[in-house]
């Protein structure tokens, strides 16, 4: 994924996890966090949230991807990420392993720590949108 569509994985914390995620920019950048001018952070980002057993791995092939391919086309940059107890998400200690659980309550909390990771590590400026299908409905309904 990160070279097909030139993006950078990301760990973004959340209430004693690292949630798994990765980053697309829609001018195809580099992304830099530091970089204040950086034309990809006055973009639009849409925050993907995925249906029930889909990691975003999944996005590889082609028909996982369309949504991705339609949103960075149209010049949008693209958060996608992993619940509680998909893909490589973690909690950051192993005493706290109890805790990647995918609940409702915790795709509210980690939806909520997408938002202020894009506004406040990433530094994007643009608006936020979110899509989400099946279980990815609980988070996208709770941002919305």
């Amino acid at each position: 994924l990160a070279k097909t569509f030139d993006s950078e994985h990301r760990w973004i914390p959340s209430d004693g996890m690292l949630i798994d995620a990765m980053f697309f920019t829609a001018t195809s950048e580099v992304p830099q966090d530091d970089a204040t001018e950086a034309a990809y952070k006055d973009l639009p980002t849409f925050i993907l949230c995925n249906p029930n057993a889909m990691f975003y791995q999944h996005m590889i092939n082609y028909p996982h991807a369309f949504y991705l391919r339609y949103f960075l086309q149209k010049g949008i940059n693209v958060l996608i990420w992993n619940y509680r107890g998909y893909g490589l998400t973690k909690a950051k200690h192993r005493c706290c392993s109890w805790r990647n659980v995918a609940t409702p309550n915790h795709f509210k909390k980690d939806s909520e720590a997408l938002i202020l990771y894009l506004r406040n590590t990433i530094g994007v400026r643009g608006k936020i949108g979110v899509y989400g299908r099946s279980l990815g409905g609980i988070a996208s309904t709770h941002l919305a």
